[in-house]
């Protein structure tokens, strides 16, 4: 948006007039609105460059991953698997460390 107002600004004050511009940055606004809310209404989420670019990321992988070969979904579940371990190592840390304060008080 920044990058589309500063080429209209561009346009509008140093190139030409505002009355040439007018209809231009009437229908280029529109145009972005059009763009905008057909993304919302494909993808069911507003657009911001964050999520457009997880959602990129996301798409990427899975295009790559697909030729040459990548089972993603294993990969998923090896995750998953070491999110579980590292959940369960920081309980017992945790029992560990009251542990240790316990032998400390007694």
């Amino acid at each position: 948006m920044g990058g589309q107002f500063g080429f209209l600004a561009r346009l509008v004050w140093w190139d030409y007039s505002w009355d040439i511009m007018e209809p231009v940055t009437y229908f280029v606004t529109y145009g972005t609105a059009i763009v905008m809310y057909s993304y919302f209404v494909c993808v069911r989420s507003d657009y911001n460059f964050d999520t457009a670019r997880e959602r990129w990321n996301l798409r990427t992988f899975h295009k790559i991953s697909r030729r040459n070969g990548f089972d993603h979904e294993k990969y998923n579940s090896i995750v998953q698997q070491m999110k579980e371990i590292e959940a369960n190592m920081k309980q017992l840390e945790n029992v560990g460390a009251l542990l240790n304060v316990k032998k400390d008080t007694m």
